[in-house]
């Protein structure tokens, strides 16, 4: 009889700092378009935010049914690397490799050579909208939607450095679920952020094979494309995905999922008619279900109809164990 596993709990700066990753390392890395091309726009704000310095505070909010949470966290950025956090809670990256840390133990993932993610445009449809103004500076702002259907996404990018400074995600009534934004913002006379690697904690390895008892589809839903493996200290296997504007992580673990030591404040649900729990989050939506001999935890920061369709389409290969997780380790930051 396999044993059970104790959920480890995801701790509110850590889970803030994720949602930074929204901002410094938005979209994938192509060449800036110019003018009144949306998808343009969004290409230069994430070639902005890998040359612009950058010193600010950035605030989530993300809603929970009826209850509106609200978290902020501390962040800096120069020359494409970046320091968000305190102590030994933080998250520190330089190119295209990342670090998370909680309680000095660190775990390191960076893009598989040669990967690249769907353009912005690929699976959304694009429109330059209205002006805005956010921590005080004009901005552009980009609306995406399904083709036909209403706008579950608005980019807010700064006129002056093309930084992208908010990010919101709309329910199909026009609620907004989630925003990212900065609030304080400067990009000027900002020291360099010199990632510092805690000491402590073995490296996450990116990996081409992760065992035949695992599930590993290359596309998802509508548009996510595998980028990446990832095999972490613990054994669980980390699949990242993107569809040009949203990303997500796809964990699992052979094992029996202990519905008893999951966090509280999740929502039944169901995968694939599979027995889920569905966690609305600072990182995003966090979905948690078993099947076929894996323990299954998804995290994505996209419209939760979008992931829904996504881990609905994850099949497993199964396994001679049964299994459980939600490991703390939210995924890749944004979609390099």
């Amino acid at each position: 009889m396999p044993k059970s596993r104790r959920v480890r709990r995801v701790g509110r700066l850590t889970a803030a700092i994720v949602a930074f990753g929204a901002l410094v390392v938005a979209l994938p890395g192509q060449p800036a378009g110019a003018g009144t091309d949306p998808e343009g726009l969004l290409r230069k704000a994430r070639d902005a935010s890998s040359t612009i310095s950058v010193a600010g505070v950035v605030e989530i909010r993300w809603r929970d049914g009826q209850t509106v949470h609200l978290e902020r966290v501390g962040a800096r950025s120069a020359g494409g690397t970046y320091v968000v956090g305190r102590g030994n809670n933080i998250a520190v990256g330089a190119g295209s490799v990342r670090w998370a840390a909680d309680d000095g133990v660190a775990s390191r993932w960076g893009r598989v050579d040669g990967a690249r993610p769907p353009r912005p445009g690929a699976a959304w449809r694009l429109e330059l909208t209205h002006a805005a103004t956010v921590a005080g500076r004009p901005t552009q702002v980009v609306d995406a939607h399904r083709p036909g259907g209403p706008v579950r996404a608005r980019f807010y990018v700064d006129e002056i450095s093309g930084l992208l400074v908010r990010r919101d995600v709309l329910s199909t009534s026009g609620t907004v679920l989630r925003s990212v934004r900065y609030t304080r913002l400067l990009t000027s006379d900002v020291a360099p952020a010199v990632p510092t690697v805690p000491s402590k904690g073995a490296p996450t390895k990116v990996t081409s094979d992760v065992g035949d008892e695992f599930a590993v589809a290359e596309r998802l839903g509508n548009g996510f494309r595998l980028l990446g493996r990832y095999q972490h200290p613990d054994g669980v296997v980390q699949l990242f995905y993107s569809d040009g504007l949203f990303s997500l992580s796809v964990f699992e673990q052979p094992g029996l999922v202990d519905w008893s030591s999951l966090p509280d404040g999740g929502h039944p649900s169901s995968v694939a008619s599979e027995r889920a729990r569905w966690y609305a989050s600072d990182a995003g939506s966090v979905v948690v279900w078993g099947r076929d001999g894996l323990a299954l935890t998804g995290v994505s920061d996209a419209p939760p109809e979008a992931v829904r369709g996504a881990v609905a389409d994850v099949t497993t290969g199964g396994s001679d164990t049964v299994n459980d997780l939600i490991d703390f380790v939210l995924g890749p930051f944004g979609w390099d």
